[in-house]
């Protein structure tokens, strides 16, 4: 990875990581803001006020995949070395 990070360089990785980044916390953002707000939370859970079923749950999941995915090939190495 060492060697990958130098002939890329660091600058490029580090803006299209943290742009690809805030595109994936966009879409996640902009999904569970459609999604229905229960007060005393899903299942009786407090912690979780948001309920969202369908598509649009599990195009969440794959954003929130996608973001670890952009973060371990993008910002994760560059800090690292």
């Amino acid at each position: 990875m060492f060697f990958y990070v130098d002939n890329t360089g660091r600058r490029p990785r580090l803006t299209y990581g943290a742009l690809a980044m805030g595109a994936c916390y966009f879409v996640v953002g902009g999904l569970l803001s459609a999604g229905k707000i229960v007060p005393d939370g899903v299942d009786g859970n407090p912690n979780i006020p948001i309920l969202l079923t369908g598509a649009k749950a599990n195009t969440v999941i794959a954003f929130c995949y996608l973001l670890i995915i952009v973060y371990a090939l993008t910002l994760a190495p560059v800090c690292w070395i």
